[in-house]
């Protein structure tokens, strides 16, 4: 678990971070982030086109849907950010308190 500081990391156990590298590897060449990136991103465009179109006859409806929408743009990556620098606060945390273990041991 990430958010647990008892919990192994790249840092501690590094084979973690490389078995992971290693099984990204098997994906092969059908899923190259490259190509896959932007064709989520036709998909999600096409996704709230036909929503909104969906709710075209209401314009209170429309109107919050397309903010919504707008919102979740900004929303979703702004939430990954807050979940990476939580991550980064518990490792460092993490880290000390292993140091700390080291020396009491």
């Amino acid at each position: 678990m990430k958010g647990k500081t008892r919990s192994p990391s790249w840092e501690t156990r590094p084979e973690l971070a490389l078995n992971a590298i290693d099984r990204m590897r098997l994906a092969g060449e059908n899923f190259p982030p490259k190509t896959k990136n932007p064709e989520r991103a036709t998909q999600r465009e096409q996704a709230a086109t036909e929503l909104l179109s969906i709710v075209e006859a209401d314009p209170e409806v429309h109107g919050e849907l397309a903010v919504g929408i707008a919102a979740s743009a900004a929303w979703l990556p702004a939430r990954e950010r807050t979940k990476t620098n939580n991550i980064r606060l518990i490792h460092e945390m993490r880290m000390i308190m292993r140091a700390i273990g080291e020396r009491r041991v």
